[in-house]
């Protein structure tokens, strides 16, 4: 089986994270994860604290942690994708097949409605799995846009509701999927998705969640 990391955050787009991108890379591989996405914060918070620079030097930023990474994990054998973590009001999203023409197409992103993100993101190809939705109370799911939830997610400075959001998922049919959030070295190898054959892109990955094949893991323990 392959190991997956789907949500991590490096610095310095994510103020919120401890470590550079090489590192977490590092960390992983010593993790014996194949594969891992880096979800940095695209976020106007996040972006507020890059300083009094343009757009498109934020958005590259942004990819460049992505590229970092990249580079790390070509040295270890590691494969590496992108899949930042847009944030809509107080609600998270993970977006798949992102590149940075996408990033740079519009500079109004922070204040579309997800039904309007939705709308615009679809017409690129871009999917959408929504991180954490009941996360301290304060997240609201939103099944009508999103392909799947992130059911399991195992940051431990937040209460995330990983069973009623299981639930949730199974109720409205959506595609499921595990991730641990990592800002810090501890928070390294919390949630792993285990596919039975390698992901080497977005795609791949989308068709494993559709194909009922993946297992999900919470501290080693397959959930499900």
């Amino acid at each position: 089986m392959y190991k997956i990391e789907t949500h991590l955050h490096t610095r310095p787009v994510s103020f919120c994270a401890y470590l550079p991108p090489e590192e977490m890379v590092e960390l992983h591989h010593r993790s014996s994860y194949d594969t891992i996405f880096v979800s940095d914060h695209f976020a106007i918070n996040h972006f507020s604290r890059l300083g009094e620079i343009g757009w498109q030097e934020k958005t590259r930023m942004l990819y460049n942690s992505y590229l970092r990474a990249k580079k790390r994990g070509e040295e270890l054998g590691m494969t590496v994708l992108f899949s930042p973590e847009l944030t809509l009001k107080n609600n998270h999203y993970l977006l798949y097949n992102v590149d940075l023409d996408f990033l740079n197409s519009r500079e109004d992103f922070f204040f579309l409605t997800i039904e309007e993100f939705h709308r615009y993101a679809t017409e690129w190809g871009v999917s959408i799995i929504q991180a954490h939705p009941l996360r301290d109370g304060k997240c609201t799911p939103c099944p009508e846009f999103v392909i799947g939830y992130e059911v399991i997610n195992s940051n431990p400075r937040h209460e995330n509701f990983n069973d009623n959001v299981i639930a949730l998922a199974n109720e409205r049919g959506l595609l499921i999927t595990a991730g641990s959030d990592a800002h810090r070295i501890e928070d390294v190898d919390g949630a792993a998705v285990l596919s039975p054959f390698e992901i080497k892109s977005a795609d791949d990955y989308l068709v494993l969640l559709r194909s009922g094949e993946a297992k999900l893991l919470l501290h080693g323990e397959i959930i499900g």
